[in-house]
């Protein structure tokens, strides 16, 4: 990375991202004697840096660290709602119908698991069994 950069990774090649874990995947710290030097160090990071297999917001810190108003200094707190457009997702309409669906097959395949191969043949009865029921006296 060079110098006057910090990088903390939790995440390598091959490795499982647990349900539970923290957001930040990865932390780049940058400085330097200016903002200009800073601005310009971590634009070049960001343009080689890459994460396969997982969505990131680098590209957002690219664009964010690209615009004028960051590169000059003259941002504000409404920077962000200002200059990118970010739209809350409805989930569609059939969601919750489907996450059941998705979950009550879930546990019929577990159990089914569990339970083992059913045999869906049938052995022939003796005409003692049929006779008396259980065959015993």
């Amino acid at each position: 990375m060079g110098p006057q950069v910090r990088h903390e990774l939790i995440a390598h090649s091959g490795w499982r991202i647990p349900i539970y874990y923290d957001h930040m995947l990865a932390k780049m710290s940058v400085w330097g004697n200016n903002r200009k030097m800073v601005v310009t160090k971590i634009t070049h990071l960001l343009k080689d840096y890459f994460y396969s297999g997982i969505i990131t917001n680098i590209p957002l810190q690219r664009q964010v660290f690209g615009h004028e108003a960051v590169i000059s200094g003259t941002y504000d707190v409404d920077f962000m709602r200002n200059n990118f457009v970010f739209s809350k997702v409805e989930p569609p309409k059939n969601f919750k119908t489907a996450m059941t669906m998705a979950t009550a097959i879930k546990v019929y395949n577990t159990e089914e698991k569990q339970r083992g191969e059913l045999s869906l043949v049938s052995k022939p009865i003796s005409a003692w069994q049929k006779e008396i029921g259980t065959g015993r006296l």
